[in-house]
């Protein structure tokens, strides 16, 4: 016997543990998995990208301890899950890529900590409602631990909350709100802070551009003596300027003219005299 049958009804696989391989999953096209009672450990990629399986029906499987990597990921048409009370470990992506996926219910759970979890629900774009495992309420710190941005939940993009679930109440909690929040406004102050420090830095660096002394072929020309009365007079007004500047920098021009006659005479005097 293979690790699964399909039952009377046609829709339905009965789940007995094992492995499978991509033809055996190919060929269901049942719409809900019945896990047995005997059922110990769910194989890992069990089921991966079976498409027609809606729903998961774990009420019998009492002894179910661990869902192994990527048991259900890909699913596309599972709506919701309620956890069996020992299971205590769910692999790396069990229920990754599960689109459809709106509710997932761990109220009966006993045996689940923050380590049990890995990455089980990433993408599982439309997971709205997680009902945590009794013995967690008002830890909040546990609960964002182990629910939220990180390890359990990444790429759920329209969580809503947290809702503890009992015999009295069922009373939602925004933690991942808070946190998610929380997490955002720290980005967002890291980023204005990144930005602000990046226009601190260019505000520096064009005060040091205009502070430093501009050069042109005429100033170095000046600077190094080698400029000829041809090359003065071919001279624009800005590079009589910078050839000026240059020597009265350097002490070489004691007073020069405003104009741009007298600054080319000033610089024949000294380069051609």
């Amino acid at each position: 016997m293979g690790a699964f049958s399909v039952l009377d009804d046609g829709t339905t696989l009965l789940y007995t543990g094992g492995e499978t391989d991509a033809t055996e999953r190919e060929s269901v096209t049942a719409t809900k998995v019945v896990v047995a009672k005997e059922v110990t450990s769910i194989s890992g990629k069990a089921f991966m990208d079976v498409p027609s399986i809606t729903a998961v029906d774990f009420s019998k499987a009492v002894n179910l301890t661990s869902i192994g990597s990527g048991a259900f990921s890909g699913c596309s048409s599972l709506e919701s899950l309620v956890f069996p009370p020992n299971i205590g470990s769910i692999g790396r992506g069990s229920f990754r890529g599960c689109n459809n996926l709106l509710t997932v219910d761990f109220s009966r759970c006993t045996h689940l900590t923050d380590s049990c979890i890995q990455d089980a629900f990433q993408d599982c774009v439309r997971l709205k409602e997680i009902i945590p495992p009794p013995g967690l309420e008002g830890e909040w710190e546990n609960l964002a631990h182990l629910f939220m941005l990180g390890e359990f939940s990444s790429g759920c993009t329209e969580m809503m909350g947290l809702c503890y679930a009992n015999d009295f109440e069922k009373q939602e909690i925004l933690a991942y709100l808070v946190y998610a929040d929380a997490q955002k406004k720290e980005s967002e102050e890291k980023g204005e802070k990144k930005r602000a420090l990046s226009a601190e830095e260019e505000d520096e660096d064009e005060a040091a551009k205009k502070k430093k002394k501009p050069t042109t072929s005429a100033g170095a020309g000046a600077s190094s003596g080698t400029l000829t009365a041809k090359q003065i007079d071919d001279m624009s007004q800005s590079e009589l300027f910078s050839a000026v500047r240059v020597l009265k920098a350097s002490g070489d021009i004691s007073k020069c003219g405003k104009k741009g006659t007298d600054m080319r005479k000033a610089l024949k005097f000294h380069y051609c005299a």
